[in-house]
């Protein structure tokens, strides 16, 4: 088993801006969206988050109603990793109906985003693709962002980690890479996604966001760089605090 002390990777990572972008990243968010919705494969996801409304149906009269509350951000359990995939999939293309339903109807301008779990466990590529055709989005970027501070999983230089103790261990040499279901390889996330694709996207067709580009004083060139990203294609965000994702967050926003 490969280790690194965590200590030692996440201090050789550069420094973290003097800078709090959380409210531009506020004001950015409300210029763009009316809704985020997040989809929640299983029940854990939601115990992470407080003051959030979760949802356990998905009918379009109560789509409706967060909408037109102005609910700006609210989850759906779907709990679709408890599910065999046609199943998973056939769930997913619902409530992606629906929700393309509900916002046409109210006006929502809203953006979905597929939580699974933090050790790389569950329908993917498949729930996705669905979400994609069922409302519209054919072709879009899929951000990959497995991390998860608070449980200890991070991702740097492209490898998914999860904290043991005072070590950081590849995802694919811990136990949830034995899930007799979800079960993988690769902690390498560029060569996870073409083992969950079955080599239909190759390695070098996935693309990433450094943790350098995201603590840049820059940020104009990460905007750009998120802008110039082809339609269809993976992009892996590499994440070792909060402040990397507020920044990829604000960018992909003006982006």
């Amino acid at each position: 088993m490969s280790t690194i002390e965590s200590i030692d990777l996440i201090n050789s990572l550069p420094v973290i801006p003097d800078n709090d972008d959380r409210d531009a990243l506020k004001a950015a968010r409300n210029a763009s969206l009316d809704a985020i919705i997040v989809l929640d494969d299983d029940p854990t996801g939601t115990q992470t988050v407080h003051g959030i409304p979760v949802l356990t149906e998905w009918s379009v009269e109560s789509l409706t109603i967060e909408f037109q509350t102005g609910t700006p951000l609210f989850y759906i359990l779907t709990n679709s990793r408890s599910l065999i995939e046609p199943q998973a999939v056939e769930m997913t293309l619902e409530i992606g109906r629906n929700i393309l339903t509900a916002a046409d109807a109210t006006g929502t301008r809203f953006w979905v985003i597929s939580r699974s779990d933090s050790t790389l466990r569950g329908h993917f590529p498949a729930e996705v693709t669905a979400l994609e055709q069922a409302i519209g989005k054919q072709g879009s970027v899929n951000f990959i962002i497995p991390a998860f501070f608070e449980g200890g999983r991070f991702t740097i230089n492209d490898v998914h980690y999860v904290q043991q103790g005072h070590q950081l261990i590849p995802a694919a040499e811990t136990p949830y890479a034995r899930d007799p279901v979800f079960g993988f390889r690769n902690s390498n996330l560029k060569k996870w996604v073409k083992e969950k694709t079955h080599s239909r996207v190759s390695e070098d067709q996935v693309q990433s966001i450094a943790i350098k580009e995201l603590r840049s004083p820059q940020p104009t060139e990460l905007v750009a760089r998120l802008a110039s990203l082809a339609p269809g294609s993976y992009c892996i965000v590499n994440a070792a605090a909060y402040a990397d994702l507020v920044s990829f967050s604000l960018a992909l926003l003006k982006s």
